[in-house]
């Protein structure tokens, strides 16, 4: 039962954001932008909506929400343009943190996992007359805490909890 409990909730986890796509490149001070889109992962399978702001020539900040299938995630999003071109190539950093709940219901195994996340890291873009191309790295930190129960036939275990950081 352990073994189990032990796959279902690292299966899992709260985490960053699976949403990626943003470039290099700021919105510029008083820019907008608003993306909708869908995630597929085996364990997702679902949505997101971000919103950024410029809030000067190098610098954005914006908010963001994923919805999936079994998982629920919404957080707050920085990123600095060191070198910001119109044409060619950009290069900058992005961070953001925020907090999520993984709600997973097992033949036997019931967990709801909680937790908070931090990520860093660079992102670098090209842009061509019509299309950009870029690419974005990061290092996840995230923090969260487990509740595991049991039910078989008429049984009903009290849950138990973990907590862990990974990253």
């Amino acid at each position: 039962m352990a073994l189990l409990a032990a796959g279902a909730v690292s299966a899992c986890s709260t985490s960053a954001p699976y949403s990626n796509d943003l470039t290099a490149r700021s919105l510029k001070k008083g820019g907008w932008s608003t993306q909708v889109g869908g995630i597929g992962t085996s364990q997702t399978g679902g949505g997101y909506v971000r919103q950024d702001y410029g809030l000067s020539d190098q610098f954005d900040i914006g908010v963001h929400g994923e919805v999936g299938q079994i998982n629920s995630e919404a957080g707050v999003q920085a990123k600095y343009s060191f070198r910001n071109e119109e044409k060619g190539l950009s290069v900058a950093a992005v961070g953001g943190m925020g907090a999520g709940r993984v709600d997973n219901d097992l033949v036997i195994a019931q967990t709801t996992t909680t937790g908070y996340f931090g990520y860093l890291g660079p992102a670098v873009s090209y842009q061509w007359d019509r299309f950009e191309a870029y690419l974005v790295g990061r290092m996840n930190v995230a923090h969260y805490q487990d509740e595991v129960g049991f039910s078989f036939g008429g049984y009903k275990s009290d849950p138990t909890n973990s907590e862990r950081t990974i990253g």
